[in-house]
């Protein structure tokens, strides 16, 4: 258990480096204890959310999301735990609001779907689900069929809507937090 203490002590050193690399190893490092023995990080959990709060709004996008992800791995931590988070939290959902915000490229992306088709009717392929018509496509490479030239355009772009990415991490952490504090905590802090 001292090499543990040994690496987490690493880890603080190695918290304010220079390079997004190192920071969203860090970060990911922290996730991964979290997980698996919190035990070695409840004495220094304030600290911890203190520099995932910072991580979590970091200008590297990779490294936020790393951080990101640690709010998910929290919400299912025990309760004597969870309940360190709680001060937290007036601090903590506006940034998770922010990190949901779509990117410019999303919304690129997402006008370019209208403006390249809005005066021809939707045919009932387009008005599907996402995921579902990407699961149909799978299941079809699974049994031989290598679909159309046209299906694997579309791929491209079911591909950079499915990503898992930062709005997404978000918008999952504020869920999870939210079934886990309920409105007792959370209900005032949500503008919805």
């Amino acid at each position: 258990m001292d090499n543990l203490g040994n690496f987490v002590q690493g880890l603080t050193m190695l918290a304010s480096d220079d390079d997004p690399e190192v920071r969203k190893n860090v970060c990911r490092a922290l996730v991964m204890l979290l997980e698996v023995r919190v035990d070695q990080l409840a004495p220094h959990m304030n600290d911890i959310i203190e520099y995932m709060l910072i991580r979590t709004q970091d200008n590297d996008e990779n490294v936020a999301l790393e951080a990101c992800e640690f709010w998910l791995a929290y919400a299912e931590l025990p309760t004597e735990i969870l309940s360190l988070l709680s001060p937290y939290l007036a601090r903590l959902v506006p940034i998770l609001i922010q990190g949901m915000k779509y990117s410019e490229l999303d919304i690129i992306l997402l006008k370019g779907d209208v403006e390249d088709d809005e005066m021809i009717p939707d045919n009932e392929q387009d008005i599907k689900p996402r995921f579902h018509r990407a699961k149909t496509h799978q299941q079809g490479y699974a049994n031989g069929d290598k679909g159309t030239e046209e299906d694997d355009d579309d791929d491209v772009d079911d591909e950079a809507f499915a990503e898992w990415n930062l709005r997404k991490c978000s918008a999952a952490a504020l869920d999870a937090l939210r079934n886990v504090y309920k409105d007792d905590n959370l209900g005032p802090l949500l503008p919805i």
